[in-house]
């Protein structure tokens, strides 16, 4: 899987070797291929550690359309975005983010790289995203990103959700 850049990160694939690090360290680095030494915090990838050892249990290393994403300057991990499902029969495919960094633009720009990258594929003709309702902050995000909210679901975890489509 390709490395993905951007102005200010670096969103390198999800490896098998960096997900088990993390299992079993708190804050620590990991030599990332083709980006350096990259420093990762106790708290990241932050909820979406609860998947990790589900991922593990994928055979395929990378994780296919994961990743850890880096900023540039420092080569810190900031968060972690990536898809959640398989494409459907429509074509569509639904992503999730998360960045321990806010308000400096890097959800917002690396959730443009990620949707570039899968509309590359012929086999994607859409992809959806859910936010929290009051989670205005990812809200922003998606439509800086040109989703549109199309409807409404909820989850257990989650409680009400709203459901935003890029197309």
């Amino acid at each position: 899987m390709t490395v993905l850049t951007t102005e200010h990160l670096i969103l390198a694939p999800l490896s098998h070797a960096l997900i088990e690090k993390r299992l079993a360290s708190g804050d620590f680095r990991f030599d990332v291929a083709d980006v350096g030494t990259v420093k990762f915090s106790s708290t990241w990838p932050g909820d979406a550690l609860g998947m990790f050892a589900e991922l593990l249990a994928n055979p395929i290393d990378p994780v296919p359309d994961s990743y850890a994403a880096i900023e540039r300057a420092s080569l810190v991990a900031v968060g972690m975005l990536g898809t959640t499902s398989e494409v459907d029969e429509n074509g569509a495919i639904e992503i999730g983010y998360g960045f321990e960094a806010t308000g400096r633009g890097f959800a917002t720009e690396g959730v443009e790289a990620l949707v570039t990258h899968l509309l590359s594929s012929a086999s994607i003709v859409a992809i959806t995203a859910n936010t929290a309702v009051d989670n205005i902050a990812s809200q922003r995000v998606l439509q800086k990103n040109g989703f549109r909210q199309t409807g409404t679901t909820s989850s257990e975890a989650d409680g009400d959700l709203l459901v935003w489509t890029h197309d």
